[in-house]
């Protein structure tokens, strides 16, 4: 017989995961910008949900080995944002600065990373049934763990 509390095993976050939420918390934090803030939605955005932010990671690279008691990670996350109108890179451009001073406030991503970097920023605009745009920013986060362990910070 399982006890009801084995039936929910409790998750502990790798480092990664915990980073991942706490841009999602930052992008979340922004006041007074009706902006919906997802974590890996694969699911299409409604007319409704606009603006809106896509928080996923792109890769995370590893440098290292196992002379050493840690290892160096660069993990690359895209921030996606969605805005729709009549000049809707205007309207993004607008959020995505907001955006972005919320995740470079704390460069430490409040101890869990060494580092925030802006890398990239692309732009696609459509224009079926309106006008919309996606902007896409990329941010490498340099972080630490222990060699053996993804799930302790140092």
């Amino acid at each position: 017989m399982i006890k009801k509390s084995q039936a929910t095993p409790k998750y502990i976050l790798s480092v990664r995961e915990s980073i991942l939420q706490a841009v999602v918390e930052r992008v979340r934090g922004l006041s007074n910008t009706g902006l919906k803030v997802f974590r890996s939605r694969r699911a299409a955005l409604g007319r409704l949900e606009l603006p809106a932010v896509i928080i996923e990671p792109v890769s995370d690279s590893g440098e290292g080995d196992n002379t050493t008691i840690y290892q160096d990670w660069q993990l690359l996350v895209s921030v996606r944002l969605f805005t729709r109108g009549d000049a809707p890179d205007v309207a993004s451009e607008a959020l995505a600065a907001q955006i972005h001073s919320a995740l470079m406030a704390d460069g430490q991503l409040g101890g869990l990373a060494l580092s925030i970097t802006g890398t990239n920023v692309t732009y696609a605009l459509e224009f079926s049934e309106g006008t919309a745009c996606e902007t896409q920013m990329e941010y490498q986060i340099n972080y630490r763990t222990p060699y053996d362990n993804w799930q302790q910070r140092m």
